[in-house]
């Protein structure tokens, strides 16, 4: 009929047809899990499979359902072995997740010092605000993470900055 057209399963001639629809929805759910596989890949710093996803096509500033890119992933665990392939395909360092984010401030939020270090050379932003006005460097201050404070204000971090609740680094 037309709607399974000529699309034949994985059988062959003695499976099923396929249906437009699937065959659609089969290619979309591909170009989605080759992102998820990145990022999985990314986390666990394995640099044999984010080679491999990459060269088949998979979009390095993807973002999971929380806002998190491969990158930001890599960070959260500190696979700064990541970052060279990641940053050569492309992978932006100022992408926002959905608590508004970036991975510079998960990296000082972390204490992942290296991983902030690379991310400031990549031209990561020292002075993005979340949704509560929060910079990396009152994150890193919050959370006692000195050696990344240290970077920040070498970075030029605003010391000054105030966030929503009228609170700041210095305080």
């Amino acid at each position: 009929d037309a709607e399974t057209m000529n699309h034949w399963g994985p059988d062959g001639d003695g499976g099923r047809k396929l249906t437009d629809r699937e065959l659609l929805t089969s290619s979309i759910r591909t170009v989605q899990d080759l992102a998820r596989d990145l990022i999985a890949a990314s986390a666990d710093g394995n640099l044999k499979m984010i080679d491999k996803w990459l060269n088949e096509g998979a979009n390095p500033n993807f973002q999971d359902t929380e806002g998190m890119s491969c990158i930001m992933r890599a960070t959260a665990y500190g696979k700064i072995e990541t970052f060279k392939p990641l940053l050569e395909a492309k992978a932006s360092v100022n992408l926002i997740d959905t608590n508004g984010d970036d991975v510079v401030m998960l990296a000082a939020n972390n204490g992942k010092k290296e991983c902030l270090k690379a991310l400031i050379e990549a031209k990561g932003s020292v002075n993005t605000q979340n949704k509560m006005g929060r910079t990396a460097l009152s994150a890193a201050v919050v959370m006692n993470k000195w050696p990344c404070v240290d970077i920040l204000l070498e970075a030029k971090a605003d010391i000054n900055h105030q966030e929503k609740n009228g609170w700041s680094a210095l305080m």
